[in-house]
């Protein structure tokens, strides 16, 4: 049962736009069901942070003429802490409430990740925030890097970025399977994170809560974003926008207004099978939906889109393809992003810029990731 914790404002105001007249129709959520359920701040109370890539978007475009215009939103900056934001923060807000919850409180946080994982980090981060000590079980997912043939590659990755990070936060890593681990979840002192948060029964309503505050960006732009594209991996950043972004538009086809139509898609950090990930995104969706007051909606791919074609071949691997468009990015626009996930989606959205598959407002999501960059000399 969850307990009255910190409570962020509630998604109860969105603007329907219609597709002709972009007629704007307020719209409040009669149903306190979303609002209530209890979320701790963790992230800067901001609008979304929001900005162009011109200089992209015209280097991608044909005869420097872009066909879509690019935006960036920028979830590495949604918070300070363990170093920066990023969209593990969002979801950990509604998870961690449930922890602070508990009776008796547990006094670990257990999670697990890669070696270099970004959700580790996060919830190290959390955890000195929220006064619990931490304790993370570490697969190594990428053995290409940490036991590779260059032992200066391998020692940066074994020991900078987000391991430098999480050990400064006075977490404990252990290695898979986490003997110290299994003994505090068996003992009732250790409260259970999956990796990403993402199968957690609030792991998506972080993202949820993102689609409400994007339309509300969207009104303050005077933009509607006609695609948006970020990397998917564990799944519920994607299947929490799918959810928040159907109730959206439930809500605005009750006040009479008519929704516009927009892509979601999730650009595959890593090879899996693509029913795999849409079954995954899809019941995440549905988790969330029905916590959110969508009792009876169904999810299918139709709703989001996967696209496998960018994640070169291996989690976590920094292909020649990956390197061009991150180096692109910073040397047009500033912009820095890691390898693993942003990466992967940021060479997605440039090359479906470039081939004319996206057109109009396109919004690549930055999840975060930056951090891990050191884990990478290579990436120059």
């Amino acid at each position: 049962m969850l307990g009255a914790v910190c409570l962020g404002p509630p998604p109860t105001s969105v603007l329907a736009l219609s597709s002709d007249n972009y007629r704007l129709v307020p719209v409040f959520d009669p149903s306190p069901k979303f609002a209530v359920i209890p979320r701790l701040t963790l992230t800067f109370s901001t609008p979304l942070l929001i900005e162009p890539l011109d200089r992209l978007s015209s280097h991608l475009g044909q005869r420097g003429e872009p066909s879509a215009r690019m935006f960036a939103c920028r979830e590495d900056m949604n918070s300070g802490l363990g170093g920066g934001g990023g969209n593990k923060l969002r979801k950990l807000e509604y998870v961690l409430a449930d922890a602070v919850a508990q009776t008796p409180r547990p006094e670990y946080l257990v999670t697990e990740g890669g070696i270099q994982s970004n959700h580790v980090r996060q919830v190290a981060a959390a955890a000195a925030k929220l006064n619990f000590n931490s304790v993370l079980v570490i697969n190594d997912l990428v053995p290409d890097r940490s036991h590779g043939s260059d032992p200066h590659l391998s020692r940066s990755y074994n020991e900078q970025g987000n391991v430098h990070l999480t050990e400064l936060m006075s977490a404990a890593r252990e290695e898979h399977p986490g003997v110290k681990a299994k003994e505090l979840l068996d003992t009732k002192r250790g409260y259970w994170i999956p990796s990403g948060a993402s199968t957690h029964p609030l792991g998506g309503l972080g993202y949820a809560k993102w689609a409400f505050e994007l339309v509300e960006r969207e009104r303050e732009m005077g933009v509607f974003f006609d695609s948006i594209v970020l990397s998917v991996m564990s799944g519920s950043t994607l299947g929490g926008m799918v959810a928040g972004f159907a109730l959206v538009d439930e809500l605005q086809k009750r006040a009479g207004g008519l929704p516009r139509e927009r892509r979601l898609i999730g650009v595959a950090a890593g090879p899996k099978r693509r029913e795999d990930f849409v079954k995954l995104v899809s019941e995440i969706a549905e988790t969330t939906g029905r916590r959110i007051g969508l009792e009876k909606h169904s999810f299918t791919g139709n709703a989001f889109e996967i696209d496998l074609r960018w994640h070169g071949d291996a989690y976590g691997r920094l292909d020649d393809r990956t390197r061009k468009y991150i180096k692109l990015a910073a040397s047009t626009e500033g912009l820095v992003v890691d390898p693993v996930y942003s990466g992967k989606a940021l060479t997605g959205v440039c090359r479906m810029v470039e081939e004319g598959e996206l057109r109009g407002n396109v919004l690549f999501v930055h999840t975060g990731g930056v951090l891990s960059l050191s884990a990478y000399p290579d990436m120059r």
